[in-house]
């Protein structure tokens, strides 16, 4: 393969400015996910912004709707659909009564069969609370422990400003990075055109997929009981794969054309950074590279991260 026109791609600049307004913002979500939740005393009816605790089945053409049967659910009083957990409907109810409260599955739900049906929720009120969100100063701060990605902890509110946003820097520089390889791979398939054998495109796909199962189970969800249609996602994923594979088998071209090769140095800094990032030693993680045979794959994908550094240092950016 020779590849061609590789130098001066028109990409896109990275742009990993963070705001200080973001910075509040994510400073409020904080805050709000360490509020508590506590008993509405001296009254029994649901008013506006209040969360109901509630029992609740949900029907779908009056047969008993699998999986929508729970126990102790807190749904906010507010404008809003059962889906993201608000209920307007329980608006003036009393605890203990019971509400029919109606829902339209959007026509993108997860679970195919239930787009666009309408349910109906039997919803018991079995008591009420309301949330206290902490005061946003130092005492919060010292409460949050606040672990940081440098593995410190902030003691002071101006510390925690200052460490969010070196972190949300590098969240958006790490994603304005992925998107500017996608669109390096895309410029260079465009000007390459290249066949790209099936059988990696699937086993890129697989790995995909496997990928974004084990992204729900690291956030506590169960895929075999979220109705996936995994023909559907695969189909989704596909281009993307092939998108890749095509990209690595080039990158692989340019690397033995401009002579790029992965230094022991460039292992050795890899392996620094794995072991920060996972907390471990950095003989411990060569060690878990050599029993499993990886090392040779790793240099594989330094080499083509040297390609793909190669094109951004010759690309034009926009």
């Amino acid at each position: 393969m020779e590849p061609k026109d590789y130098q001066g791609l028109t990409i896109p600049k990275v742009d990993a400015e963070v705001t200080d307004a973001q910075v509040e913002e994510r400073l409020e979500q904080m805050r709000s996910e360490h509020s508590m939740f506590v008993p509405v005393e001296g009254r029994e009816v649901a008013e506006l912004g209040d969360y109901a605790s509630c029992d609740y089945q949900g029907f779908v053409d009056g047969a008993p709707l699998r999986g929508a049967k729970r126990e102790g659910v807190l749904l906010e009083v507010v404008p809003g659909s059962m889906l993201e957990n608000k209920a307007e409907g329980l608006l003036g109810a009393r605890v203990g009564e019971t509400r029919e409260l109606g829902v339209t599955f959007p026509a993108d739900y997860a679970v195919e069969e239930l787009r666009g049906k309408e349910a109906r929720f039997q919803t018991v009120v079995k008591g009420l609370k309301k949330r206290e969100v902490p005061a946003l100063d130092d005492a919060f701060v010292q409460d949050l422990g606040a672990s940081l990605a440098d593995g410190g902890s902030a003691k002071t509110l101006t510390e925690l400003r200052a460490k969010l946003k070196s972190d949300m820097e590098q969240q958006k520089r790490e994603r304005a990075e992925g998107e500017q390889r996608e669109k390096v791979l895309e410029a260079l398939v465009e000007k390459n055109p290249v066949e790209a054998p099936p059988a990696l495109v699937e086993r890129n796909v697989d790995a995909m997929l496997q990928g974004m199962l084990e992204g729900f189970m690291r956030r506590g969800l169960d895929p075999r009981q979220l109705g996936l249609n995994f023909d559907r996602m695969r189909d989704e994923l596909r281009q993307r794969a092939l998108l890749e594979v095509k990209g690595y088998l080039l990158l692989e071209a340019i690397a033995e054309k401009e002579k790029l090769e992965a230094s022991e140095d460039d292992v050795d800094k890899h392996f620094e950074k794995m072991a920060a990032e996972l907390k471990q030693s950095v003989e411990k993680v060569k060690a878990a590279f050599r029993r499993q045979d990886s090392l040779d794959s790793l240099k594989g994908r330094l080499r083509q991260d040297k390609a793909l550094a190669y094109l951004l240092s010759k690309a034009n950016l926009t």
